[in-house]
């Protein structure tokens, strides 16, 4: 999204991270909880595989995970990442600040 939104944005968010303004409350209280739901979610469907990628940068990786569980019959897939006509769906797992 940040390069359809603007090339620029995209290259510093991927090679200058740390030029990135730091989070507000709300974005981090919104990333806590979604932390937290994973977790949750972890502990209440247990013996699932995850797919989360090494990185923010590497949603190729997770996507193709994805598509060899599904394939094997996987029923629990933690992370599950899709692509669809070139739009990425994907749950990135932020640590915790």
């Amino acid at each position: 999204m940040y390069g359809c939104q603007c090339p620029k944005r995209l290259y510093l968010h991927k090679f200058k991270p740390e030029l990135s303004n730091p989070e507000d409350d709300q974005t981090e209280s919104m990333f806590s909880s979604g932390i937290d739901t994973g977790l949750l979610a972890r502990g209440l469907f247990p013996c699932g595989v995850s797919v989360e990628p090494p990185n923010s940068y590497s949603y190729h990786m997770a996507v193709e995970k994805t598509r060899e569980y599904i394939a094997e019959n996987h029923l629990i897939i933690y992370e599950a990442a899709f692509n669809f006509e070139g739009v990425l769906c994907a749950i990135l797992h932020l640590p915790s600040h």
